[in-house]
């Protein structure tokens, strides 16, 4: 009967352990489309424009992982780009927007501020990287 109640005691303990050390076993560096939303000053690097820097604004969208983009590539605030929140930043799909194909990624590397900006942009005459950054 001691072995019986040692071994309950042993695996009890064990699974207890486990538990505690999964719970502090956190992935660092997860964001959350609010830490996004606000107004950010973007630079770019390169493209036909750059250098070049303007405001954006991020704005929540419809569903919890949707954002709207306001001002990309500084064509003013009625210009918008829908964008969804992933595990590495903001995804920009694929979409036309007066007349322009646009799509691109914004991530970050270890936090944010800041953000790294790369989109394509095709307004007829061929598609354009564009590189650049978003700050507070």
């Amino acid at each position: 009967m001691r072995k019986h109640s040692l071994l309950l005691r042993i695996a009890f303990v064990s699974l207890l352990f486990l538990v505690l050390s999964c719970e502090e076993d956190q992935v660092d560096n997860v964001y959350v489309r609010s830490d996004y939303l606000g107004t950010w000053t973007c630079r770019e690097f390169s493209g036909p424009l750059a250098p070049q820097v303007y405001t954006v604004q991020i704005v929540a969208g419809v569903s919890a992982e949707d954002v709207i983009i306001e001002g990309l590539a500084n064509q003013g605030s009625s210009f918008t780009v829908r964008g969804n929140v992933d595990f590495n930043g903001i995804f920009i799909p694929s979409q036309t927007q007066d007349a322009v194909i646009i799509s691109g990624q914004l991530t970050y590397n270890q936090s944010i501020p800041p953000l790294n900006l790369t989109y394509t942009w095709d307004d007829g005459s061929g598609e354009t990287e564009i590189n650049g950054e978003l700050t507070r």
